[in-house]
């Protein structure tokens, strides 16, 4: 690219001036232009300090938040762990409750092998009494027999009935109570069954709201994570400002001292010359001037460009929100200046990539971030539309574009607000 340069020169003081008005005013211009680049360089740092106080209670609100989300999951867990101590207890009941049935049924089963035993028997008693019990009636008839023999016979039958009878009884007494207790115990194990669906019902639930509040828990962190980080950015990006701050004020300093070097020099001179003459000063302000050969004309300013996150845009993380405007462009795309101004920065930052800010004469100050080449210095004075560098995708971006910020004093405002930008939007 092709620069030009051009330099302007101004007297320091008209011939009838005397060298101690031509000193004192010297004084009080460069008293001016170090309070206001320490003005700027107290509220850039002002503003960093804001945005970090601001994240700093983004942080603290989503720590509190983590801890809420902890504990609730605590509580779950512990009455997960209940409900698996009930379930168990419900089970080992249940097992003791099977087992009983188990022994019932075969008790059961013994009693009832027994009573088909015993039926047997009786039958068979009962057909021999009969039939020994109708031959003795049959030969008492025939025979004539005396009476008292047969019912003698007929208690011996008895006797040998008996017994058996009242075994047999007996266990069909058990073998109800039996039936009765299996029942109990039937009962008894389908409550229990109910209680064991209903708490495993319970469980499931639970345990659907555990893995919801883990995945809340899990995003909580991840959330915390990205804040602790955009805070550390924002701790690193105060750094790197208040560092500059100090080179630029450093800077500003060196430059007061050699104009006034240079004012008592030519306080000097003028006191020894007669004529009493001064000789002219040449202004260290640069002009610079790119060649409209080297960049097409396309009349965009800031940038040939679709606007993707407007001033104010949330930036997705927490509440912080854009503090300027980001165009996506084509790679080398010339980023324009929206207004005539001084160069105050122009290099590398970390966060911005090839960066250039403009100080204005209205007090505001434009941001051009991401370039992917510069072609102007510091201290430079740029005139509206003059090209300041070509867009890229340096500091971490994706794709090409241009990150365009402007602030007034301490504060980001929206660019729209800003006559010269509302003028080069429009085309003007």
């Amino acid at each position: 690219m092709n620069l030009c340069r051009t330099t302007n020169s101004e007297p320091v003081a008209s011939s009838h001036e005397s060298p101690r008005t031509s000193t004192t005013r010297l004084w009080l211009v460069l008293a001016l232009g170090l309070v206001l680049v320490f003005g700027q360089a107290a509220r850039a740092s002002n503003d960093i300090e804001q945005q970090l106080r601001q994240q700093d209670k983004q942080v603290q609100q989503i720590r509190e938040a983590l801890n809420k989300q902890r504990q609730q999951l605590e509580q779950t867990e512990q009455t997960l762990a209940k409900l698996h101590q009930e379930i168990q207890k419900l089970e080992s009941v249940g097992a003791e409750l099977a087992s009983q049935r188990e022994r019932l049924i075969e008790e059961r089963q013994a009693i009832e092998s027994r009573l088909e035993t015993l039926t047997e028997e009786i039958t068979q008693a009962l057909n021999i009494a009969y039939r020994i019990g109708d031959q003795a009636l049959l030969q008492t008839l025939l025979d004539n027999s005396d009476a008292l023999q047969s019912e003698r016979q007929m208690r011996y039958l008895q006797a040998l009935i008996s017994p058996a009878t009242e075994q047999l009884k007996s266990w069909q007494l058990a073998q109800e109570s039996l039936r009765h207790i299996e029942h109990q115990l039937q009962e008894r194990a389908q409550e229990l069954e109910e209680n064991r669906l209903s708490l495993e019902r319970n469980q499931s639930e639970l345990r659907k709201q555990q893995l919801r509040q883990q995945q809340q828990l899990a995003g909580l962190d991840q959330q915390l994570k990205s804040e602790q980080a955009r805070l550390i950015d924002l701790q690193e990006r105060q750094k790197r400002i208040q560092a500059e701050i100090a080179r630029i004020e450093a800077e500003e300093r060196r430059k007061a001292e050699e104009a006034r070097a240079q004012a008592q020099h030519a306080q000097q001179e003028q006191s020894q010359k007669a004529t009493g003459k001064p000789p002219a000063a040449l202004s260290t302000d640069r002009v610079v001037f790119s060649n409209p050969a080297d960049f097409p004309d396309d009349g965009a300013i800031p940038v040939a460009g679709r606007i993707t996150r407007p001033y104010g845009a949330a930036l997705g993380i927490g509440n912080l929100k854009s503090d300027g405007i980001t165009f996506a462009t084509n790679q080398g795309s010339p980023v324009r200046a929206v207004a005539n101004g001084q160069v105050a920065f122009a290099n590398w930052m970390s966060g911005f990539g090839q960066i250039v800010i403009l100080k204005h004469d209205d007090g505001y100050i434009s941001l051009y971030a991401h370039n992917a080449s510069l072609t102007v210095r510091e201290g430079d004075r740029v005139r509206k539309g003059q090209v300041l560098g070509t867009a890229g995708r340096t500091g971490g971006r994706a794709e090409p574009g241009l990150y365009f910020e402007v602030r007034k004093g301490e504060t980001p405002v929206n660019p729209a607000s800003w006559a010269p930008y509302n003028q080069a939007s429009r085309g003007g």
